[in-house]
C-alpha cells in the first residue's frame, strides 16, 4: 500500500527502514516496535517492485509503509526521512535490528549532550547470525572528521541523527551505490561533533549478505571519492586540525591519507588538487614529526587511533 497519510503533529523519534522484502523485515519492524518511546514512528520504505505480504505488524498505528519502485537505498532512505514526523531519524536496514532499549539510550544522548546526531555500540553477525566482533562507540565523542577520514565509520542502523541536521546536510547523496553510511557522515561531521553511548542499541548484519547491494569490487573507488570530498571541502581543515588534537596516532593516520589522496590526484594529473593535499599534510603534521606516536600513525596500519594525547 502507498502512504496517504496527511501530515500530523510532530513526534519525537521516526525509525526509517528500507526494504526489497526480506524475510528479516519483520524481524527488524518489530525490534523498532518494541522499543517503547512516546512520540515514536515506524516508516517502511518498499522498494521491492511489488506490494509485501500482509502481516501482523502491518496493523500497528505506529507503522506507515510507503512503496517506491526499484530505486537504491539512497532514494529509499530519503523518501523516508522526508516522510518522517520525528525530530530524530534512525535509519534502520531490514537485515539489522534494534536491541531492548537502544533507541531510547540513542534518544537520551542526543537530548542530554544537545548533539545533532548520536552513535551508539553495537553487535556485527554473520549471515547466519553468528557474533562476529562489538563495536565499542563509547569513545566516539566529539569531532570524528578525522576518524572518518582514515577509514573507521559508523552503520547508520545504531546511529541517530536530528531529522534537520539530516536535511542541511543534504540526506544520503544517492550517486553512492555503497558506503553512503560513511558519506553520508563525514558531511554530518564536517559541521557538527557527535555524542555517543556506551550501550549496545543494534544488531547488525556484515555488508555482502543476500539481497545486500554492497559490491565489493568498487571499495576502492567509492573510498577515494569521498576522500577526496572531505579534502576539497572549505571548512575542513579547521574541522580536521581540532579533531587530531586528542591523538599525535590519528594525526599521523590522518596525514597518511592526505599523503595517498595527493599522490592519486598527482597520478591522476591533478596538480592543483594533489599540492592542496600535501599542504594539508604539512600543516596537519607541523612540529608533530618529531614524535614517534607520529610516525606510527603515518607508517603503520593501526587499527584504532586512540591513545598517545596530543
Amino acid at each position: 500500500m502507498t502512504d496517504t497519510t496527511s501530515p500530523a503533529a510532530p513526534l519525537l523519534c521516526s525509525t526509517v527502514i528500507p526494504t526489497i522484502g526480506r524475510s528479516t523485515l519483520a524481524r527488524s519492524v518489530e525490534s523498532a516496535l518494541a522499543q517503547g518511546i512516546e512520540g515514536h514512528e515506524v516508516i517502511v520504505v518498499n522498494d521491492g517492485g511489488t506490494p509485501l505480504e500482509p502481516q501482523e505488524w502491518m496493523q500497528d498505528k505506529k507503522v506507515r509503509v510507503i512503496d517506491t519502485n526499484r530505486s537504491n537505498v539512497t532514494f529509499v532512505c530519503n523518501v523516508g526521512a522526508a516522510a518522517a514526523r520525528g525530530r530524530y531519524v534512525n535509519f534502520l536496514h531490514d537485515d539489522d535490528y534494534l536491541l531492548p532499549g537502544g533507541l531510547c539510550a540513542l534518544v537520551d544522548a542526543a537530548r542530554s549532550s544537545g548533539c545533532r546526531w548520536a552513535i551508539g555500540s553495537a553487535q556485527v553477525v554473520d549471515e547466519e547470525g553468528q557474533p562476529l566482533t562489538e563495536v565499542d562507540s563509547s569513545g566516539a565523542t566529539g569531532n570524528l572528521l578525522a576518524e572518518l577520514l582514515v577509514g573507521e565509520c559508523p552503520h547508520m542502523s545504531y546511529c541517530l541523527v536530528e531529522r534537520e541536521a539530516f536535511m542541511e546536510a543534504g540526506g544520503f547523496d544517492p550517486i553512492m551505490r555503497i558506503y553512503e553510511d560513511r558519506d553520508l557522515c563525514w558531511r554530518l561531521a564536517l559541521r557538527w561533533d557527535v555524542h555517543s553511548t556506551p550501550a549496545r542499541v543494534a544488531c547488525v548484519r556484515v555488508s555482502g549478505s543476500p539481497g545486500s547491494a554492497f559490491d565489493f569490487r568498487t571499495i576502492g573507488t567509492y573510498s577515494r571519492m569521498i576522500r577526496d570530498r572531505i579534502l576539497s571541502s572549505p571548512s575542513a581543515l579547521r574541522r580536521l586540525q581540532d579533531s587530531v588534537r586528542r591523538s599525535v596516532i590519528l594525526r599521523g593516520r590522518a596525514c597518511r591519507h592526505c599523503l595517498f589522496a595527493g599522490a592519486l590526484n598527482l597520478k591522476g594529473g591533478q596538480v592543483w588538487a594533489a599540492l592542496s593535499r600535501l599542504t594539508w599534510l604539512v600543516r596537519l603534521a607541523g612540529a608533530y614529526v618529531i614524535l614517534p606516536a607520529f610516525w606510527k600513525g603515518l607508517l603503520l596500519r593501526t587499527r584504532r587511533s586512540s591513545d598517545v594525547p596530543a
